[in-house]
């Protein structure tokens, strides 16, 4: 179940984290969790970073749960890392063992593209596309040697539609 923390409970947090200083400074400045886990590192007491956050302050996104629809899977794009791999909201102990080995497999949206669902990097054949289990627990859209974020205009939240190119059908 994913949750979004409220902008205010954010807020909170951003503006503790500031008074990190020394060699956790930069990663202040390049990530609010790096702030967090620098504070925590340093000594600091987790009950200090914020106040509670009320479960009021927590929002549920409505693309947070795939979903199987007539010819395929809705998914989203929960994180787009450095090297542009999307971490999609498909948990690999659901949905890998429907879609591991499948032939046909294309991604429909944003654009269509033939996938390759394979289990590590190294056997996606180059300037292809692959849906592989990630380490986050989540399967990815990747590229070898390319970014899947850029080259199919993915971004966190983003719609991707997978579906069975050839008549099996899925899952």
């Amino acid at each position: 179940q994913a949750a979004i923390v409220g902008r205010d409970a954010q807020q909170q947090l951003h503006r503790r984290a500031r008074g990190v200083a020394g060699d956790a400074a930069p990663l202040v400045q390049q990530h609010g969790c790096g702030a967090v886990a620098a504070r925590l590192a340093l000594g600091e007491a987790p009950e200090t970073l914020a106040d509670r956050i009320r479960h009021e302050g927590l929002l549920r996104a409505q693309w947070s749960a795939p979903r199987e629809a007539p010819g395929g899977i809705v998914a989203h794009v929960l994180h787009a890392d450095r090297f542009g791999n999307c971490t999609l909201n498909l948990d690999i102990d659901t949905w890998w063992p429907k879609l591991r080995g499948r032939d046909g497999l294309a991604l429909a949206h944003p654009r269509h593209e033939p996938l390759i669902a394979c289990e590590t990097y190294g056997v996606l054949p180059g300037g292809r596309v692959g849906l592989l289990p990630g380490s986050q627990g989540f399967l990815e859209l990747a590229v070898n040697r390319g970014s899947a974020k850029a080259r199919l205009g993915l971004s966190p939240g983003s719609l991707a539609r997978i579906v069975q190119a050839e008549p099996q059908g899925l899952p």
